[in-house]
């Protein structure tokens, strides 16, 4: 099972269109794909036509009240599941900082899908914070996808991601692969047209590899 998260700290930058539309990708291909909406926005989750779930987040499970395998539902794409958000995550930076292992508890409620080899990946569409719901996800994950806008901004807050993705490397097996967005805008200032020709760079680089290493298959 291969565990991926699409994290970026600065909001509105495409990580749930990014983890929507590649776990339909994924989901696409024929390989069993579960999304994990972490953030209490609920945006994935709407994105397919959910609304109004209580208690069917993965809170419990980060709490260790219920089993994760219990929060996954059926989407209309075949082959793609999600676990959605419901506004009880917002409590879990609070209840899980609390725990002696608050950084391993996503990773711990993870574990039995792993071990079943339920699916062949979990994507996991971070808040928009370096709260405990991400570095959780940045502990668990053997990728990482940052959607990186070319503004000075999210330079910044991608440079604050990196330095969290090595913070919590001990928690993963394998370096992050980052992946750049090229927005549609027009390039504003000198800045932004050297980031936006090293996001092209980037983001061929990155995806072209993410997606060899996806096609052949699943790893534990």
């Amino acid at each position: 099972m291969r565990v991926v998260a699409i994290a970026n700290q600065k909001g509105g930058v495409g990580k749930t269109t990014t983890a929507v539309n590649l776990s339909a990708a994924l989901a696409a291909r024929q390989t069993r794909v579960l999304l994990i909406d972490l953030d209490p926005q609920g945006n994935a989750t709407s994105s397919f036509g959910l609304h109004g779930l209580e208690g069917q987040s993965i809170y419990g499970a980060l709490l260790g009240d219920d089993p994760v395998t219990a929060k996954v539902l059926p989407t209309r794409i075949e082959k793609l599941f999600i676990i959605p958000a419901d506004l009880d995550l917002a409590g879990a930076e609070i209840e899980i900082a609390r725990m002696d292992d608050h950084l391993t508890r996503l990773a711990q409620a993870l574990r039995i899908l792993r071990e079943d080899e339920t699916f062949d990946y979990v994507l996991l569409d971070c808040p928009p914070s370096l709260g405990i719901l991400m570095t959780n996800a940045l502990g668990c994950c053997r990728r990482t996808l940052h959607p990186d806008p070319v503004r000075i901004f999210c330079a910044r807050r991608s440079g604050q991601d990196r330095s969290a993705d090595r913070s919590h490397s001990r928690f993963r097996h394998q370096p992050p692969t980052r992946v750049g967005r090229n927005p549609d805008d027009d390039v504003r200032s000198p800045n932004e047209s050297r980031a936006r020709r090293w996001s092209r760079k980037c983001a061929s680089t990155s995806a072209n590899r993410f997606m060899r290493q996806s096609s052949r298959g699943p790893c534990g």
